[in-house]
């Protein structure tokens, strides 16, 4: 297939070159300004979507949300594509109607109070509860615009951080496992099987430092358990809104219940990554059509994820994640990474006479993963790969999936796994 992938920001760079792998032609947009360089000599960019949707592709996907309104002009063109639903892009953007969708459907949620801007949320410190309070913005913002706040002082000089007519939600904290639940949705049905994960998504070890989405997590194959019938009770909305692609519920898990706490409606940070290295055989490609094309209720489409754990860790290159890169970074040696790039999912890196090079776009490298049946042999595997790769200034964590083991028994004795 020739397959086009729209991005933001190099979300799905990643597997877009697995794509390639698994022999389809691939071409990749990237909306956001400054990815001149990427990819270069391992994917061809191009620098305006439609030509190549409307003459060249077989197949369009989008690795982000905002992306829905492009679906009627795909539509027009008689491509095929997935990725593209308004519904999907409200979903996952808009946090009050994150909320009331999980409310109508009986899923659980944190107390949450909406604002219509920062102003109104203040009123948050006048009746003040221990642990503290979640702000989340809604629109498609920086992770590093949601805040974990456990003090008054805090939580005002949070609020400062925003527009003055920023909506928000503001959720009371909730102590427990935290863990997402993803399923692949056909327009009338799941594809099998599920899967959970784990994610670390501060920047330093222990949680300490900014969000920043992700910098690793842990990825499984999920059974049929209590998770996965929470996420099925979006059935029939997601059959009504003739949803398409992947579609993950963030939870807190303790003893009392599962708390909702966002709806992801894309590719997961990383961790769509994990669940690509954990299939028994690369058809992905072929997958994403099927979810794209089906129409019938037969036998559900079949995701070949092996039984194991994949970890996934990602690397970085100073100024991230405090500031954009300069075009002056552009060309820091990437030391060691395998030129068939197995088990490398590429980001900001471009390659040159068989050396691979940071393109200065954001300071993501890659991502390394490693599958195993065994959590801590995976775990193992994957900083064995990345301890053969090195360059100025490299960042990442050392302790992805440390606290997994203990999570999912923890899971378990709750008996929600």
């Amino acid at each position: 297939m020739k397959i086009l992938v729209i991005s933001k920001s190099g979300d799905g760079f990643g597997i877009a070159q697995k794509l390639q792998e698994e022999g389809h032609t691939i071409r990749f947009y990237v909306k956001e300004s400054g990815f001149d360089y990427v990819l270069n000599g391992i994917l061809p960019q191009v620098h305006n979507w439609e030509p190549s949707a409307r003459d060249w592709a077989d197949f369009v996907i989008s690795d982000m949300v905002g992306f829905g309104k492009l679906a009627t002009k795909l539509a027009a063109m008689n491509v095929v594509y997935l990725g593209f639903n308004q519904i999907g892009d409200l979903m996952e953007l808009d946090r009050g109607k994150q909320m009331q969708l999980f409310t109508r459907f009986n899923i659980g949620i944190p107390e949450t109070e909406e604002f219509a801007n920062p102003a109104q949320g203040n009123s948050i410190t006048d009746n003040w509860e221990d642990p503290g309070y979640v702000i989340k913005p809604s629109g498609n913002l920086d992770t590093g615009k949601t805040y974990v706040i456990r003090d008054k002082d805090t939580f005002t000089w949070a609020l400062e951080q925003y527009s003055g007519d920023q909506d928000l939600v503001v959720q009371k904290i909730v102590n427990g496992v935290e863990i997402s639940t993803e399923g692949w949705f056909d327009g009338i049905e799941w594809a099998e099987p599920f899967n959970h994960t784990i994610e670390l998504k501060r920047f330093m070890n222990d949680d300490v430092g900014p969000n920043t989405g992700c910098m690793g997590n842990v990825v499984w194959r999920a059974k049929n358990d209590k998770l996965v019938q929470n996420l099925k009770k979006l059935t029939p909305f997601l059959r009504h809104a003739e949803f398409r692609g992947p579609i993950d519920i963030n939870t807190i898990v303790n003893s009392s219940g599962i708390y909702a706490l966002e709806l992801t409606t894309r590719f997961g940070y990383d961790a769509v990554e994990g669940l690509y290295e954990s299939l028994s055989k690369k058809c992905f490609g072929d997958i994403l059509l099927d979810l794209a094309t089906k129409t019938n209720q037969n036998d559900p489409i079949q995701i070949p994820m092996r039984d194991g754990f994949t970890a996934v860790v990602r690397l970085t290159v100073p100024p991230y994640p405090f500031d954009k890169a300069k075009p002056s970074d552009r060309g820091l040696p990437v030391i060691g990474i395998p030129h068939n790039l197995e088990s490398i999912y590429p980001a900001d890196i471009y390659k040159n006479n068989g050396q691979f090079f940071w393109s200065g776009s954001d300071g993501v490298l890659c991502k390394v993963a490693a599958f195993n049946e065994d959590l801590d042999r995976a775990i193992e595997e994957a900083y064995a790969r990345v301890n053969k790769i090195s360059a100025q200034g490299l960042q990442y964590r050392t302790d992805v999936g440390c606290t997994v083991r203990k999570s999912i028994n923890l899971l378990k004795t709750w008996g929600y796994m």
